[in-house]
């Protein structure tokens, strides 16, 4: 399953669903949010289950026609005293109902141990029509660091809700699952926040 996840995401990314060309989508936005349940699980090297909280900001800017830049940072916190930071730079290709294909560069540091590479997502959805969106995500990441590899897939889905002003409400779930050879890693989030369109 590993190695087949990049050949589906390559058939989405190429799909007319994903990036409808006789258009531009030009619309940004900026996104600040809670993340008022977080939940990890290690599984292998003694690991557990803990409960966490945590914030974050993610943007996502056109600079041409069909074309963005990305943007995420993130902080979570969790009851056993452990700590997960992410931070994910890039771009891609966008249409105009917000599908698009993004390739990312990723850094992960969890308890002083970090991990950094490529990640490619494909998204399905996305713009806003009528005060209202939602979208959903599927991605896979091909981290390493610290002598060991860290590779998985990941899900998300999102509502979205915008006034006139530009100015709205989004909510978010996302499901993460990275592992090595030694153990595997569950992440699991909700996130609640305001966005800016623009």
């Amino acid at each position: 399953m590993k190695r087949l996840m990049p050949t589906l995401l390559a058939a989405a990314a190429m799909s007319p669903a994903t990036v409808v060309a006789n258009d531009s989508y030009s619309n940004g936005w900026l996104r600040g949010y809670l993340t008022p349940h977080a939940e990890s699980e290690i599984s292998g090297l003694g690991g557990g289950s803990t409960d966490g909280d945590g914030f974050g900001l993610t943007a996502e800017l056109p600079i041409a026609p069909k074309a963005v830049l990305t943007a995420e940072l993130s902080q979570n916190e969790y009851d056993n005293g452990s700590e997960v930071d992410n931070l994910r730079l890039g771009g891609g290709l966008v249409g105009p109902s917000g599908s698009g294909i993004f390739l990312e560069y990723t850094q992960l540091e969890r308890n002083n141990l970090e991990y950094d590479g490529p990640s490619v997502h494909a998204r399905l959805g996305g713009a806003v029509r009528d005060g209202f969106g939602a979208y959903g995500r599927i991605g896979y990441h091909f981290l390493s660091g610290e002598g060991d590899d860290l590779e998985g897939p990941e899900f998300a889905g999102g509502l979205e809700f915008v006034g006139s002003s530009g100015l709205g409400l989004f909510g978010e779930y996302r499901l993460t699952r990275l592992d090595t050879d030694n153990a595997d890693s569950d992440f699991d989030e909700l996130r609640l926040g305001v966005t800016l369109r623009f």
